[in-house]
């Protein structure tokens, strides 16, 4: 076995590797490696991430069309480098406590009980392990150094026989490692020292330093903790990174402290806040991509909110409810009703029909999109277990979850429809992204005609539908549904179609060789041609999308918190964004600022030079 500390030579190219592993979950090894990745790259290396399995439902799509976790596409932004299934080969999205999605390289292989899929990794040669080798392969072709991440604890000894995240990757990219231990829970010494003690002595030779985290007040006052834990674990102490605050990395799985989950103060219209905006976010059981509404939190006079099991369930305080996406639609629709959520948003919209002076707003984005609707069938289990569920029944509109085959994944870019008065200079930009399995579609029953646009979600028409709730039913009356947005992909074609169908041999499939990108893949051109996203009812004041990512386009962002206080749903509302801030590029200049303070505030704490001498870099003077 290699024991770490440099790379191979490929081809000529020697990339080598360094891997950030932690003593435990949620120390900081995504925001350690995030700092590593811009630190290297602003000394003009060609760098890259890689965590060979993410467990997390905060998911990203990349150009050609493919699925990986947005930790290590936040991680390669700070590296000025394209995202790529590559930098995570495999991405599991649990669905319940014991059952998951497994995406392979991008594409969805199936969902799968826990117990199954712990027990393929004890094959040594299955395709798992095959996968993360080649993909750390491709890397090594492309970039200079990488930067690993490992996931948990690495010396979780009951797992350690089927270890493909921590020292196993380490080891195949014959990378030295850096311990990272968070000093804010206590017990940091029993993190380091516990930790070095249960390695065996190749992985202790591997371990090249030791970073403690989020260390609040003078570091100096831990000078002697330091030197102790040099003395007893016998690996120095690259830094002790004071905590920080005022730089907006997005999290991996945590809700950052810039939004409050389930608030105690209930806010009332003369409590002398009128001048703060109020979104509230249903912080579902298996929610997704929650990163979509962070950008909220950082407007100013805006407070963001995620209720989850809030006694209060009166809505009627918030300027905006949002029900985001959740990798469990049925089970988190049922949760909403056992908690008293369902009837506080059928409150709340029956408050917004009520009156076409309120500005308030009903939003639902992915699966809250599909909630907002009638109903939502799984007959296969393709989201959880099999069966059917009614929605609010707000908008007319039905969800059927489709084979791994149909799976959406694109980028998408182009304009708002919501509040629009057909003025093409009131048009605002828009961009972001697909994920879902769901195909929605207008109920025919209840319009006239149904209009095919190629996304299967009907035509404007007018519907008469009900919303029924366990304690009342309330009849609406006819209304428009309009589209929200229109569209065409930024990304390349490919087919979605799974590596395996569905109940395969599980041993057999994942002794198969790993999955390659045919060539027309990697090649398809851009699909240009536009199309239709979402509904909306009432004047644009409840409205569904697929859209991820919407709020990070700054000029859309303005414009729709504009309206929440009566201003038009037009460009012309947001005379501080500009269409150019409204474009992706925009958004990664605002991004590529937080990335220069946090590598600055580790610079400013940590020790370097043995991280680059250990990668074979040179050394500033």
């Amino acid at each position: 076995e290699t024991e770490g500390g440099g790379g191979d030579d490929d081809g000529g190219r020697r990339c080598t590797a360094i891997a950030v592993l932690g003593t435990a979950t949620d120390v900081g090894k995504s925001i350690v490696a995030t700092a590593l990745c811009r630190i290297l790259s602003n000394r003009g290396v060609h760098v890259a991430p890689f965590k060979a399995q993410n467990m997390s439902n905060n998911s990203f799509v990349t150009m050609d069309g493919l699925e990986m976790s947005r930790a290590q596409a936040v991680q390669a932004e700070a590296s000025r480098s394209e995202p790529c299934v590559d930098m995570n080969p495999i991405l599991l999205k649990p669905s319940t406590d014991t059952k998951c999605q497994v995406v392979l390289r991008g594409r969805p292989l199936d969902s799968l009980e826990a117990r199954k899929y712990y027990d393929s990794l004890k094959e040594k040669e299955g395709i798992l392990r095959r996968t993360v080798k080649s993909s750390l392969s491709a890397l090594k072709e492309r970039f200079d150094v990488i930067v690993m991440e490992g996931a948990g604890s690495c010396a979780e000894l009951n797992l350690k026989d089927r270890d493909l995240v921590n020292f196993s990757a380490a080891k195949l990219a014959n990378a030295k490692v850096i311990l990272v231990a968070d000093i804010e829970r206590c017990g940091v010494f029993a993190q380091v020292l516990g930790t070095l003690s249960l390695m065996d002595e190749t992985e202790r030779r591997m371990v090249m330093g030791v970073v403690i985290n989020k260390f609040r007040g003078d570091p100096e006052l831990f000078d002697d903790g330091v030197r102790i834990i040099e003395t007893m674990g016998k690996v120095p102490v690259l830094g002790v990174i004071p905590y920080y605050r005022g730089i907006d990395i997005d999290s991996e799985d945590a809700l950052p402290l810039t939004v409050k989950l389930d608030p105690k103060m209930n806010y009332h219209e003369d409590d002398g806040n009128q001048n703060v905006t109020r979104i509230a976010v249903l912080y579902l059981p298996h929610i997704s991509n929650f990163t979509d509404f962070l950008p909220l939190s950082r407007e100013p006079n805006t407070e963001l909110h995620f209720l989850q099991h809030r006694k209060e369930k009166d809505l009627s305080a918030y300027h905006a409810v949002i029900i985001p996406g959740s990798k469990n639609v049925r089970f988190d629709m049922e949760w909403l009703a056992s908690e008293g959520w369902r009837k506080s948003i059928i409150n709340y919209y029956m408050e917004i029909r009520a009156s076409t002076a309120s500005q308030k707003q009903l939003i639902g984005v992915c699966g809250g999109f599909q909630i907002l609707g009638k109903r939502i069938e799984d007959p296969d289990g393709f989201d959880g277990r099999p069966g059917c569920s009614n929605g609010l029944g707000i908008l007319n509109v039905t969800t059927t979850m489709m084979p791994y085959s149909k799976k959406v994944l694109t980028r998408c870019e182009g304009t708002s429809l919501l509040g629009n008065d057909g003025k093409e200079e009131n048009n605002i930009n828009v961009y972001g992204y697909e994920i879902h399995l769901g195909e929605t579609k207008l109920n025919i029953d209840s319009c006239d005609n149904g209009i095919s646009d190629g996304r299967s979600y009907g035509g404007d028409d007018t519907m008469t539908k009900g919303v029924q709730d366990s304690s009342s039913t309330a009849k609406i009356e006819s209304m428009s549904h309009k589209r929200c947005f229109k569209l065409r992909r930024s990304t390349h074609t490919r087919s979605n179609t799974p590596i395996y169908k569905r109940g395969h041999d599980l041993k057999n499939s994942l002794s198969s060789p790993p999955p390659q990108s045919s060539a027309s893949e990697k090649n398809a051109p851009e699909t240009m041609s536009y199309f239709f996203d979402g509904f909306s009812i009432l004047e644009g004041r409840v409205w569904g999308t697929y859209l991820h990512g919407l709020f990070d386009a700054q000029q859309f962002r303005k414009a729709w918190l504009c309206s929440l206080s009566g201003s038009a749903f037009s460009s012309s509302s947001s005379n501080s964004a500009s269409l150019s801030s409204s474009s992706p590029r925009a958004k990664s200049d605002e991004r590529d600022a937080e990335y220069e303070k946090l590598a600055m505030h580790f610079l400013d704490a940590m020790n370097v030079d043995p991280i680059f001498k250990a990668l074979g870099l040179p050394v500033q003077v």
